[in-house]
């Protein structure tokens, strides 16, 4: 902690936790403590979630953070007949077909097959005119 400790009134050093998130909506967070053997840490979680997210106990703290991640590459795909344009030619897409069983207004459940696109880049999840955008 070097000389910071020395700065606070006690002495002591302090914990602070900013997640860069809303208290309310869908961040909705609630306060707890969780005793145990061996255990007593005290904070906030997120409702739902059954994890200390912001806590800290005897030994110390611990907190979260908002980091924005690019966890998705988009691409941009010019269709060409049932394929897409690719290096020098033209590449047809990989399709599959899923079932999706729809619950009814009686209980009963329609089943509805889904067709999925994919190329090298991953499944395709719009179409607009000739392009086509997979995600990877």
């Amino acid at each position: 902690m070097g000389d910071r400790a020395q700065r606070t009134q006690k002495g002591q050093a302090i914990l602070l936790a900013n997640p860069h998130l809303p208290w309310s909506d869908l961040y909705l967070w609630y306060e707890a403590q969780l005793v145990a053997p061996d255990l007593d840490a005290y904070g906030a979680a997120l409702v739902g979630m059954p994890l200390l997210a912001i806590a800290f106990n005897e030994h110390l703290g611990w907190t979260i953070a908002v980091n924005p991640i690019d966890n998705a590459d988009i691409y941009e795909l010019t269709g060409v007949e049932n394929g897409y344009r690719w290096e020098s030619g033209v590449k047809p897409f990989d399709r599959r077909i899923e079932t999706l069983k729809i619950k009814q207004a009686d209980g009963s459940l329609r089943e509805d097959p889904l067709v999925i696109l994919s190329s090298v880049h991953g499944p395709v999840f719009k179409r607009e005119g000739d392009k086509a955008m997979p995600c990877g």
